[in-house]
């Protein structure tokens, strides 16, 4: 997971979405440091959350599987990601078949028993 999350954020300033210069017209260095920052920001709470699923957290279990849903939708859209950046389209393809993996290995049952066990602190 924190692979797929340095690739899109890899992906995202090496596409097509231009990083805004002092050249670039104020609509278009606004909309591409909105993006830039939105795409920041959501790497960030998402190494928050795969902290919290690393420490085991039983509500983080249903996060995350629940998450699993977005990169299956997002497969439908792989040819307008792969036309943007190759790195992005690469980093759906991992996301799905890490989201089909979890899907699975999060329903079994060690590892439900994993999260709802009581944990030590280290």
């Amino acid at each position: 997971m924190v692979i797929t999350t340095i690739l899109g954020v890899i992906g995202t300033f090496t596409g097509t979405i231009p990083i805004p210069d002092s050249t670039a017209p104020a609509a278009a260095a606004m909309a591409g440091s909105f993006v830039h920052g939105a795409v920041v920001f959501g790497a960030i709470i998402s190494f928050v959350f795969i902290f919290l699923y690393w420490k085991g957290f039983s509500w983080m279990r249903w996060v995350v599987m629940v998450y699993c849903l977005f990169p299956i939708i997002s497969v439908f859209s792989i040819k307008k990601t792969w036309g943007m950046s190759p790195i992005s389209g690469a980093s759906v393809i991992i996301n799905v078949v890490l989201a089909l993996f979890l899907l699975y290995y999060l329903n079994t049952p060690p590892v439900k028993a994993w999260f709802d066990g009581p944990k030590l602190d280290a």
